[in-house]
C-alpha cells in the first residue's frame, strides 16, 4: 500500500517507502496512545478512554438486567405462575 502512494506521490518506483513508513507507524502509536488516554500506566488526563466508557456503559447494563430479572422471578413467584 505504501508503495503505491508513494508511486501516486513522486513517479518512482520504491519498494521500501521508509519516507511514508515511518511516519505512518509513529503517527499510529501516538494515535493510540490519545484515543486509550494513556502512556505507560500514567494518564494524560482526567477523562475517562472509550475503553473505561463502555466497561462502564456494560456494568451498568448487567447491573440493570440483573435487576429487571430479579423482579421478574418475583412476580412470577407472587402471582403463583412458575414457568
Amino acid at each position: 500500500m505504501h508503495e503505491r502512494i508513494y508511486y501516486l506521490l513522486t513517479g518512482e518506483i520504491n519498494h521500501h517507502p521508509y519516507v511514508i513508513q515511518i511516519p505512518y507507524s509513529v503517527g499510529i502509536g501516538i494515535g493510540m496512545i490519545l484515543f486509550f488516554n494513556h502512556l505507560f500506566r500514567k494518564r494524560l488526563n482526567e477523562e475517562p478512554s472509550p475503553l473505561e466508557l463502555e466497561m462502564y456503559l456494560y456494568q451498568e447494563n448487567v447491573e440493570k438486567y440483573a435487576k429487571d430479572h430479579e423482579n421478574r422471578e418475583n412476580r412470577r413467584g407472587e402471582d403463583g405462575n412458575t414457568s
